[in-house]
Formats: structure tokens, C-alpha cells, sequence
């Protein structure tokens, strides 16, 4: 079995949320690259493969649909979750179209933290 650190990048505008995030995923032996801006995080899936992304949806520039959707454009092995706030989010057909379904969903706050590793284990496929 691989034994290789996943990695995953996050993409949240809300910088305290973003590098605790980054902390917790990092204490859980991930390899992490957490971004603030939806062109950062494109800049960071052109410049490394990763495994994983937790995406949120209200981003700055680019919004995290599209940003999805370009980085699964440049990396269609990459699996994402979609972190948002908005209890009303509606999953587009062109996400959907790419895998993404409503167990990829994720509300704001999460009340465990956990749920998101087991999610982004079940995805890449690690245990």
C-alpha cells in the first residue's frame, strides 16, 4: 500500500478558518497548501498534482464553482469537497457531470472535523 501524505489543498477567503484548517490537516499527517484567493489556488494546482481539495464556495475573483471545475480541468484525478456556508447551495450540473454529488457537500461549521478526513479517505481511496 502507498503510504504517501495526501495531498490536499485548501481554499477558503476566510484566512483564520483557512490556516486552522491548515493546522488541523497538517497535526493529521496531511501534506497541506492552504489558499485565500481562487486564482492562488489555480496557481497551486498548476504548479503541483494533488489529491484533494476543500473548496469553498464564496471566493474572491474566482468563485469555487469554477474553480473546481478548472482544476479538474488540470487535474481530473483530483477529488474535491465543497466546504460552504450556504445552507442553500445548489450543486451544478457541470460539478455533478464531474463526480461531485451531495455527499461532497459540506456545511459550515462542521461540528467534526473528522467527517472531512473520512470524506477525503473515502475519495482517494486511502482506508
Amino acid at each position: 500500500m502507498n503510504n504517501r501524505k495526501i495531498k490536499l489543498l485548501i481554499a477558503d477567503d476566510d484566512e483564520m478558518l483557512c490556516r486552522n484548517l491548515e493546522a488541523f490537516f497538517q497535526d493529521e499527517d496531511f501534506d497541506v497548501t492552504a489558499e485565500t484567493t481562487g486564482e492562488g489556488a489555480i496557481k497551486s494546482i498548476e504548479n503541483d498534482i494533488f489529491d484533494a481539495g476543500i473548496i469553498d464556495m464564496r471566493l474572491p475573483g474566482i468563485d469555487g464553482n469554477d474553480l473546481i471545475f478548472k482544476a479538474h480541468k488540470i487535474n481530473p484525478d483530483m477529488k474535491f469537497i465543497i466546504y460552504t456556508g450556504s445552507s442553500n447551495y445548489v450543486l451544478p450540473s457541470n460539478l455533478a457531470n464531474i463526480g461531485i454529488d451531495k455527499e461532497c457537500i459540506f456545511l459550515k461549521p462542521v461540528a467534526d472535523t473528522y467527517s472531512l478526513i473520512n470524506k477525503i479517505n473515502q475519495l482517494t481511496g486511502k482506508k
